[in-house]
Formats: C-alpha cells, structure tokens, sequence
C-alpha cells in the first residue's frame, strides 16, 4: 500500500512538471512568434487545461498518500516523498490536513490589502475569525512544498509566542493551498503601533516576546530569514507572535538569498553571500528596533541597536544575549 501511494504521487508530480514546462515553452513560443498569435493562443490555452488536469491528479494523490501515512507515519521518512515534498511531514501535521473546497469550511473569505509574498484572507466560522495563507493557484508542486515546509517549521516550533497552524487546506478544485491561522485582530506590528499610539515600555515588552520566539527557533536549528515589524503579530492580549516563516530555513543549510526575497532596511550587509543566518536576524532585530522606537528611544536602546546592527556578523550578540541586555531588563523583570 505505501509504495503504491507514494509512486502514484511520484506520478502525479511528474506530469504536473512536463505539463508546466511544456505551459511556459508554448507561452515563449508566442511570445516570440507575433506573426502566429492565433495559433500559438489555442496552443497556450490547451497546455493551461492540462496543467489544470494535473493539478487535480496531484492533489488527489497528495490526499492518499495524507490517508495512508495517518495509519503509517513513516512513510513521511521515504526518501522519494521528502524529495518531493522538499521536507519531512512531521507527524502533528497530518491531522491538520484538510483535502476539499477551503471555501467551503467558512462562513465569509474577504481578501485583505497586505504586502505579504502570498494573498492573505479573513476568514469566518461562527463568531471565529481565521487568516487564511494562499499559496497561489498554478504553482502547483512548488507552492505545496512550499506551504508545507512553512506549517511543518511552525509546527515544529510551537510557542507562546509562534504564530500557530489551525490547518493546511489542499483544494483541488480552486488549484491552491492554504495555510489557517487565528486572525490577530492588533495586526502587524507596524499598524498596532500606528493604530494604538502604545507608550515605550509597551513596545518593548512585544519587542521582548519577539525576542523569546527568536532565542525558541534559533534553539530548534531554525534561522526565520525576515524579521521585521510586518512579520510581528500582535494579539487580542497585546501579546507578541513571531509569523510568516515561508522563506526560512534550517541552520545548517547556507542556502544562497536573492536580493528580490529580502525586506529593504532588514537586510544584513552579507546576506546574499552568506545566505540566511542566525546573525543575519540579528541584524533584522536591531533594524526593527531602531524602526519602530528610534535608537534615541534610550542611550540602552542606542548600544543595543548599535551592535545588532554591526557589519560584522561575530561582533553581533545571539538572540539569548539580547534577552539579558539592560534595554528589556524592565518588561522581562
């Protein structure tokens, strides 16, 4: 039985990838051929309607092969599924999973107006408000590893002060994935501080359990690769929630960063040659200190910020240093 899933998904992963290649040759194609427009448009259209095809196959298959490895966990080890899913499916992660209409399971889905890398929702049950994480329709395998590899970081890294996963929709007909959080009603960082005007011990008692998610994923081998306000989510307590982990990685993987994935002003000097470290969040840290208080905030704040923004990535303190610095000493008393 496990076998046979896991070459039915390895299938359905195959064709998916020959029907999106074959997709982008025929859209080069007309786009290079202006004389033949028509031609090449009903080409392009047929290779979309396969590509639509395959992605139902996929997920069909990604749903047996959820079935199968509830009854038998290990088959997330199979070398063939973690290759194609890009991560080990940590086995808290299988009930979540939630194959069918996401849209369905709702009472209202209001698209927000965010910055976000992915489309964000607000979503109802009852008197239960959710966000909802898409991962865009036709990016097919990518976007489910993708959604994946971020639920199992956060699934892995539960904490006080983690964003949680309620669930990870699969839907088939609609081609997408999403990831279901609780909505934190106090928003970002950046809009709770606009919107709430709080004084600086405020701040610094959010900037702290920031600091706490940070020391918590550091010490699981996990570099969260964008820290900034906007990745800061305050609750209905005005508690802190360290989110969005889409693009982090482990320690140990020194994978490369390109320029169009980094927050400008976040950003560590040796980011694109070093790729992803624990000190290039660091450097995000001070950087959003220094944003949302100002180094002039307090001459402890000034030295803080002034050492986690060092261009020397050794010269910066760990997130554990932090804690025990004299700048949060107060709110974490």
């Amino acid at each position: 039985e496990g076998s046979q899933v896991v070459w039915e998904f390895a299938k359905a992963a195959e064709e998916h990838l020959e029907a999106s290649c074959a997709l982008k040759h025929a859209t080069t194609a007309r786009q290079r051929s202006p004389s033949s427009m028509r031609e090449l448009q009903a080409v392009v259209l047929a290779r979309k309607e396969a590509l639509r095809t395959t992605h139902g196959h996929l997920f069909a298959a990604m749903a047996e092969l959820t079935a199968v490895m509830r009854r038998r966990p290990m088959l997330g080890l199979h070398p063939e599924v973690q290759r194609l899913l890009g991560c080990n499916l940590p086995q808290d992660l299988l009930p979540l999973l939630q194959f069918g209409r996401a849209r369905e399971c709702f009472d209202s889905l209001v698209l927000l107006d965010t910055v976000s890398r992915h489309r964000i929702h607000r979503a109802t049950a009852g008197e239960q408000a959710y966000a909802l994480k898409e991962y865009a329709a036709f990016e097919g395998l990518d976007g489910l590893r993708a959604c994946l590899q971020e639920a199992a970081l956060l699934v892995g890294a539960r904490h006080r002060h983690v964003a949680e996963v309620l669930a990870i929709h699969v839907d088939a007909e609609q081609h997408s994935v999403f990831i279901q959080m609780p909505f934190y009603e106090q928003g970002s960082l950046d809009e709770w501080l606009e919107r709430e005007r709080p004084g600086g011990l405020a701040v610094r008692r959010v900037l702290a359990q920031a600091v706490l998610a940070l020391v918590h994923v550091h010490g699981l081998g996990i570099v969260h690769a964008d820290i900034k306000p906007g990745n800061i989510f305050i609750d209905g307590h005005g508690d802190a929630l360290l989110g969005d982990f889409d693009i982090s990685v482990h320690i140990l993987a020194r994978v490369p960063a390109s320029r169009r994935g980094l927050s400008r002003g976040f950003a560590a000097p040796e980011i694109v040659r070093t790729g992803a470290t624990p000190a290039t969040d660091l450097f995000a840290l001070g950087a959003t200190i220094a944003a949302v208080l100002g180094v002039q905030e307090s001459s402890e704040c000034e030295d803080l910020v002034r050492r986690l923004r060092s261009s020397e990535p050794a010269a910066r303190p760990t997130a554990l240093d932090v804690l025990g610095e004299p700048f949060f000493a107060e709110v974490l008393a």
